[in-house]
This record gives structure tokens, C-alpha cells and sequence, in this order.
């Protein structure tokens, strides 16, 4: 009884085990992003945050995307939803254009070009030193071939940045956006600059580092008493195999065996007087 007591609890103890281990050393996904550069830049800012990330490829073909994992409990992914929140990495891209019967494929290809200069400009911007969010939209040139009066090729940006200070005037920023689209010209590109500081993260470290230490004690107890559970088990054992004697090698004496070689013996001896007489 003792022994199935002890045995039960060495078994509980190493499913604490695992169970804590697993828990400690779990991973949770926060996001999908389609382009593996937009995940490397998540990964980039949370790791700034003091967030560890990763990114794991899934999907096939056009349908692959890139699922972004953190480390940590759930006050971790908390702190790094709103890390994403804050830099504008937490929202969807724009639609991928699709024809139809009314659609032409001329038209689903500019607006797919139309898109990617978007995305390629925005993630152009980001890469400035500071900078939190960006919005760019443009117009692009009407087809001079179906237009008489053409209108010009215009857009309009909203950079927002976390430093005292930007690196760059608007006109710069202006001639960079201009480059990105045909027939657009710096003087038609509007750029707004806002400076506005990201939220202070929640104090969630503490609490980690607390929840770590109380797993490393509880492990350790456990260990404890899983060593001194089966030290016990070895012992009962040892004093279980004492008590019962050594185990006999060739069985049991056969006691008529025992008796006939006896008989034998004396007659032997019953022999040798009659002999001698």
C-alpha cells in the first residue's frame, strides 16, 4: 500500500513537471502578416520593446503568409499587441485587386501596381529613424490615350513619429514619395509630420520574472520529492527482499530424497558390521 502511495506520487510529480516546463517554454501567435519583410520589421520593433518574436512560414504558393509568435504569457502578448498598435504593424495590407465581368485585366493590374507602390513606399518611410506610423495615399496619372484633359498624378502622407525630433523636412520626405510614383512631381505630394510618443508598456516584467521564480521553486521542490519518493521505494524494497531470505537456486529440498539417501547410508554401515564379525 505504501509502496503504490509512493509510486502514484513520483508519476504526479514528473506530469507537474512536464506540465510546468511546457508551460514555461510555450510560444503564442499574435499575427499574420503576407510579406516576410513586414515580419522581420515586427520581430525588429518588438524585439526593441524588449519582446522576444519569431516568425514561422505557412501556407503554400499565393496563399503562404508568415504567423508571428512571441514568448511569454498572456500579459506578454498584451504588451505586444499594443507595441503593434502603436507603429501601425497590427493592421491588414489592402485587398488584392481581382477581375471580373465588369473588371478588365488592364485595370485589376494598375490597381495591383497602384498597390505595391503603396506598400513599397510606406515601407520605405518606416525605415526612417522615429518613426511609428505612415499613411500614403496617391493618385495615379489618368491614361492619357482615353483622357483630354488629363489631371495630375497627386498624394497625400501622415508620417508619425516617436522621437523630440524628425530627421527630415517635409520637402524631402515629398521627393522621396514623388519617386516612388510615375508622373508625380515633389510640389503635388502633401506631407504632414506628427510627433506623438508611443504608450508606456504595462510593468509586466515584474510579474514574469515572479511567475519564473515561483516555477523554479516549484520544480525544485518537486524534484525534491520525487528523489526522496523513490530513495523510500529502493529502501522498502531492499527491506522487503531482507525479511523474505535469499532466493533459492534449485528449489525446493525434496525431503523424501532427503530421507531415502539417509536409509541407504545406514544399510551401508549395517554391512560393513556384519562383515567384520
Amino acid at each position: 500500500m505504501v509502496l503504490s502511495i509512493h509510486r502514484n506520487a513520483v508519476v504526479v510529480t514528473a506530469l507537474a513537471l512536464t506540465v510546468l516546463l511546457a508551460s514555461s517554454c510555450g510560444q503564442r501567435k499574435i499575427q499574420n502578416v503576407e510579406h516576410e519583410s513586414e515580419a522581420n520589421r515586427i520581430i525588429d520593433v518588438l524585439g526593441e520593446a524588449g519582446i522576444r518574436a519569431s516568425k514561422r512560414e505557412a501556407g503554400e504558393g499565393e496563399r503562404k503568409f508568415f504567423e508571428i509568435l512571441i514568448d511569454g504569457n498572456e500579459d506578454v502578448a498584451a504588451s505586444a499587441i499594443q507595441v503593434m498598435r502603436d507603429h501601425c504593424l497590427a493592421e491588414s495590407p489592402p485587398e488584392m485587386p481581382e477581375g471580373s465581368s465588369v473588371i478588365t485585366t488592364t485595370q485589376v493590374e494598375k490597381e495591383r501596381e497602384a498597390r505595391r507602390r503603396k506598400l513599397n513606399i510606406e515601407s520605405q518611410l518606416r525605415d526612417i529613424p522615429g518613426v511609428t506610423c505612415v499613411r500614403v495615399n496617391f493618385v495615379m496619372p489618368e491614361d492619357s490615350s482615353i483622357a483630354i484633359d488629363r489631371y495630375p498624378s497627386t498624394a497625400t502622407a501622415l508620417v508619425t513619429y516617436k522621437t523630440a525630433t524628425f530627421p527630415l523636412s517635409r520637402e524631402r520626405v515629398a521627393e522621396m514619395i514623388a519617386k516612388g510614383v510615375p508622373a508625380l512631381k515633389a510640389e503635388n505630394v502633401s506631407v504632414d509630420l506628427l510627433q506623438k510618443n508611443v504608450r508606456p508598456l504595462p510593468d509586466y516584467r515584474a510579474g514574469y520574472n515572479v511567475a519564473q521564480i515561483a516555477i523554479i521553486s516549484l520544480i525544485g521542490f518537486l524534484t525534491v520529492l520525487a528523489t526522496v519518493s523513490l530513495v523510500f521505494i529502493l529502501q522498502k524494497r531492499r527491506q522487503q527482499v531482507l525479511k523474505d531470505g535469499p532466493i533459492e537456486e534449485f528449489g525446493p529440498i525434496d525431503q523424501d530424497a532427503g530421507m531415502g539417501d539417509t536409509s541407504l547410508l545406514h544399510g551401508d554401515r549395517t554391512d560393513d558390521r556384519v562383515s567384520m564379525n
